[in-house]
């Protein structure tokens, strides 16, 4: 038997029944229209397609409007067979009521000679509705004063021509300044489009709104169909904001001496709302000390009322008539949400109110205090001490529980001061001068750097220097204390010295990297030196949380915080952060870390519970050291710096000890540097300087808030040094307040000391 197909066609019907959907829109279903099912009769695996085509349809939509599933069959050996499915979704052409022939095509890729066809009958019924009506744009807004074009499609379904009237409806006549009905003549299976013209008055009563409308669309013979949509009104106008005098003076007449210094004036602005919206305005100031009151104002769509705004000021206590001025911005909003009102703007945008301020005390009374206050100047120019270093002051220490201060210069010059206690002292007399620390035959030869007192004698002091010497000398009286330290590391410039609490260890931070650790006791530098690669050391310190046990604080270069346990070999690189997001003290631009970026003062409390560290933006960080501990002995990330600390047999790991911050601050806002930072031994007073000329003071309570206090600003300088000291007996109150000494570097390279009486601070 010769077979001439190699394909075997069989359709489960050969008449099809389509009804349209009402809207025009895809039949969505999962039932099939027809089943066919292909037998492979060739002697090679074969792939099966089908397609349906129609007479007088449009090309460019074949397969459009039907569905096949598969698309394309999987190859079948012979004998096997393959079933497709077929869903019509939509009329292949508009012959609603009627049957139109069509032809069922099977072909494969394997088999190119070969194409198999059958003829089907598509019954398309009629849809119950006949026709239909599309806007193309949905959410429609338009501005009063403007024009906005409404396009239609209407649809006739019928198998005849049709007269069809389009409506609008919904909306004001008014606002429909063409016409709000037309006729569209529509042939069978066809559609038209026309559009309608939408003008809304720019007048206030015009409210912003949202309006739906509908088209509807109605044939000769009563078929009708619709469709609706949303025209939203838009916000237009205008809001005038103006005030009645502008200019006040405080007080209002000078026929009475008035000594109240704080102050109200009172400006009445008047506030029409010309536009078509009801508003909520918010009378905003600009950037004042003064203090302003004003409630937000509800106005009505073209409404308007009157606004008391009210500053409070403080007048001036002493000088000439001072004139504050206050930019006002009025805010709009809506009026049931804080949401910005759009497209309706203030006229004019802002007010510029003067306040002039007249002083407390008269000008004859200043007068009269001023020719006063020469006098005691004079007095005071006197009284003031000259400055002894003649360069700045790089290091300061207060020593022998608060009476003897040593400050060390880049002048080469060491020296020692007496502090003086009585209360009534001023603080630019509480220092008085006593000798250089120097012999005749021992002087300093290069710029000094560091001071450290040695803890287990309070009478001799390490200089560190700026040509990488050590020294060690008595303070009183002057006396070089020649040891195995001189000269040992070359040029390696000193940045900072501690020692061990028993002062057996001295460790020294050095301007390579490189942190050595000096046992007094033996004379000799002990293990391999902490080297922190191509990074300055610029500040460090001896933690000894609990006796026996040892670790040293370092900060240095590209914002490094470094704790070294030297007794195991061990490093931790601690992630240094500041405040973020909403937080109160976030920078306004976060810092980047650079080769300009600087941890630069560090100090431990000597009780050994806390730790203040500072940076070269601005900031202060307060740390709990037991916490910080135990975060960094549970670390066990590779710090990714530390290739070079392992050359030295110190593994160093990175640590990320958030939970240690009891808190962090801003020691100014302009993100200039804190050049040194103090703590006292109790952990509850921290005082800092640097490059904003403030010499400020912290004090800490129970649950590490901060009380500040500046002691000093030094306006255009950059101060170096600071040191601090707590004492219950300033010589003449003894046990009554807790009496804090601050010495720092001033203006002219001068020392000063700051004393502040303050009630006892029970922080730990």
């Amino acid at each position: 038997m010769i077979v001439t197909t190699p394909i075997k066609v069989e359709a489960s019907t050969h008449h099809i029944v389509f009804t349209p959907s009402d809207d025009g829109d895809e039949i969505v279903s999962t039932v099939p229209d027809v089943a066919v099912t292909v037998t492979n009769l060739s002697q090679v695996f074969a792939s099966f397609q089908v397609a349906l085509h129609v007479e007088g349809q449009n090309p460019n939509d074949t397969g459009e409007w039907y569905k096949v599933e598969p698309n394309v069959g999987a190859k079948k050996p012979p004998g096997d067979r393959t079933t497709f499915y077929i869903r019509l979704t939509k009329p292949p052409i508009p012959a609603y009521g009627t049957t139109i022939p069509a032809k069922l095509t099977v072909f494969s890729a394997e088999l190119s000679n070969v194409d198999v066809s059958q003829p089907l009958y598509i019954q398309i019924l009629r849809p119950s509705k006949t026709l239909r009506v599309y806007v193309p744009l949905q959410d429609l807004q338009v501005t009063p004063g403007s024009r906005l074009r409404i396009p239609v499609l209407v649809y006739n379904l019928n198998p005849t021509p049709r007269n069809v009237t389009v409506r609008l409806q919904g909306l004001e006549l008014d606002w429909l300044p063409e016409t709000f009905e037309q006729s569209l003549w529509i042939e069978a299976g066809s559609s038209a489009e026309t559009e309608f013209w939408c003008a809304p008055a720019a007048i206030p009563i015009n409210l912003q709104q949202v309006r739906p409308f509908t088209i509807e669309a109605t044939d000769d013979e009563g078929n009708s169909a619709s469709i609706g949509n949303k025209l939203e009104i838009l916000p237009f106008g205008y809001t005038a904001v103006t005030v009645d005098e502008a200019e006040q003076v405080l007080p209002a007449t000078t026929s009475r001496w008035s000594l109240q210094r704080q102050q109200i004036a009172h400006y009445l602005f008047q506030i029409q709302n010309r536009s078509n919206v009801s508003q909520t305005i918010v009378l905003q100031p600009k950037q004042t000390d003064a203090s302003v009151a004003s409630s937000p104002v509800t106005v009505a769509a073209a409404a308007a009322v009157d606004h008391d705004f009210a500053i409070t000021a403080r007048r001036p206590l002493i000088g000439w008539r001072q004139t504050q001025l206050v930019e006002v911005w009025p805010q709009l909003t809506y009026r049931d949400s804080a949401e910005p009102l759009a497209n309706v703007n203030v006229q004019p945008a802002s007010q510029l109110l003067t306040l002039k301020l007249r002083p407390v005390i008269p000008w004859w009374v200043q007068l009269l205090l001023l020719l006063l206050g020469c006098l005691g100047l004079g007095w005071l120019w006197l009284l003031s001490p000259r400055p002894l270093h003649t360069e700045p002051v790089n290091s300061i220490a207060l020593m022998s529980n608060g009476d003897t201060v040593a400050s060390g210069s880049r002048d080469q010059t060491l020296r020692r001061w007496q502090v003086s206690h009585g209360a009534w002292l001023p603080n630019v007399r509480r220092l008085k001068f006593r000798t250089k620390i120097e012999t005749q035959d021992h002087r300093f030869r290069s710029a000094i750097r560091v001071i450290e007192p040695l803890p287990a004698n309070n009478k001799q002091i390490a200089v560190g220097l700026e040509n990488g010497d050590i020294q060690l000398w008595n303070v009183d009286p002057p006396e070089y204390k020649p040891s195995f330290l001189d000269g040992i590391t070359g040029l390696d410039k000193v940045f900072d010295l501690a020692f061990t609490q028993n002062s057996r260890y001295l460790f020294s931070g050095h301007g390579s990297g490189q942190v050595y650790q000096w046992d007094m006791q033996r004379q000799e530098k002990r293990g391999k030196p902490l080297y922190l690669g191509a990074t300055v050391v610029s500040a460090l310190d001896v933690i000894e949380p609990v006796p026996g046990e040892s670790w040293v604080a370092i900060a240095a270069q590209f914002n490094r915080l470094v704790l070294w346990d030297w007794q195991q070999e061990r490093a931790y690189d601690i992630r240094y952060t500041w405040p973020e997001g909403n937080h109160e003290n976030a920078p306004a631009i976060p810092p980047v870390i650079s080769s300009n970026s600087y941890l630069t003062g560090l100090d431990v409390a000597d009780g050994g519970t806390r730790m203040v560290t500072a940076d070269s933006v601005g900031f202060i960080t307060l740390w709990d050291v037991n916490s910080l501990i135990q975060c960094a002995r549970a670390a066990t990330q590779r710090s990714p710096l530390a290739d070079k600390t392992e050359e030295n047999s110190h593994q160093l790991l990175l640590a990320d000890c958030e939970i240690a911050k009891l808190q962090q601050w801003p020691q100014n806002t302009n993100g200039q540097a804190v050049r040194d930072v103090a703590i006292t031994a109790n952990g509850c007073y921290v005082a800092g300087t640097g490059d904003n000329g403030h010499i400020d003071l912290w004090q800490i309570d129970n649950n590490n808030q901060l009380r500040p206090f500046n002691l000093a600003h030094i306006p255009k300088r950059s101060l170096n040094t600071v040191d601090i000291h707590l004492t219950t007996n300033d010589g003449e109150r003894p046990n009554r307040n807790d009496i804090v000494l601050v010495a720092a570097d001033t203006a002219n390279h001068r020392v000063q000391l700051y004393r502040k009486a303050l009630s006892p601070n029970r922080c730990q």
